[in-house]
């Protein structure tokens, strides 16, 4: 047992491998040589649109026209007063509207909201976009 590749690491919870060793072997050592089974899907080419559909079902997963997605996705919102800078929620208009992008989704909202004109502070917050429209003790939350 003098083969470094045997030798308990100091944990205890795996073996020392060598430094110049294949992706394939690498995986096999440590469990990770599995494969994945993936459903089968259908492409559907009709008029130039292309569906990926899931086959068990037959449901549009995904769909697309060229390189234009055409199933918008749903944004929903939260329009609220503000204390001190901080969202109050004594009064609260929620919705949701369904847009190809974050900037068009913020263009509808806007419309629907009258906001339409008003410069607004935008701060990405990751998964929420934070509008503060320029004076006005308000904020809008997307998400």
């Amino acid at each position: 047992m003098n083969n470094k590749s045997e030798k308990t690491a100091w944990h205890g919870l795996s073996t020392d491998l060598p430094k110049r060793m294949s992706m394939k072997s690498f995986l096999k050592a440590y469990g990770l040589d599995w494969k994945v089974n993936l459903p089968k899907c259908k492409t559907l080419d009709e008029t130039k649109r292309h569906d990926i559909i899931l086959e068990s079902n037959g449901s549009v997963i995904i769909s697309f026209n060229g390189n234009k997605k055409l199933m918008p996705d749903t944004y929903s919102y939260e329009y609220t007063d503000t204390f001190q800078g901080e969202s109050n929620y004594s009064w609260v208009k929620r919705g949701e509207v369904k847009a190809f992008t974050s900037n068009q989704a913020i263009r509808l909202i806007k419309k629907e909201l009258g906001l339409n004109g008003i410069r607004c502070n935008k701060e990405d917050l990751g998964d929420t976009i934070k509008l503060v429209p320029s004076g006005s003790c308000t904020v809008l939350f997307i998400y």
